[in-house]
């Protein structure tokens, strides 16, 4: 059985300034180690995991002191980190969830 290689991690430039680096990396962790975050919705957590366990792209939510809501999308590849303002300029009008969906397409 071989180990999991450590993703490219994409911090949004917004994180430079004004947040605590190592508090955004522990969102990382957490999101690579299959905890979703702050999501309520129990659709969102088990999709979530099932995207987990199949190593496909999914998004977690984590709320922290210095930079406020993060959002985590990816897989154990590549995951990309960004504040909640910009994920949600980039999802306005979305129907779904990346967790909720069956298949998805990403350019990360």
């Amino acid at each position: 059985m071989s180990s999991r290689k450590n993703p490219e991690i994409i911090l949004h430039a917004l994180f430079e300034n004004e947040s605590d680096e190592t508090e955004i990396m522990s969102c990382v962790a957490s999101f690579w180690a299959g905890d979703p975050g702050d999501f309520d919705d129990e659709d969102e957590v088990l999709g979530f995991m099932r995207k987990s366990i199949e190593d496909t792209p999914r998004h977690g939510v984590y709320e922290t002191r210095t930079g406020g809501r993060v959002h985590v999308i990816g897989d154990n590849e590549k995951i990309m980190v960004m504040p909640d303002i910009i994920f949600a300029q980039g999802t306005a009008g979305s129907d779904c969830t990346i967790n909720k969906s069956q298949h998805i397409q990403t350019n990360l």
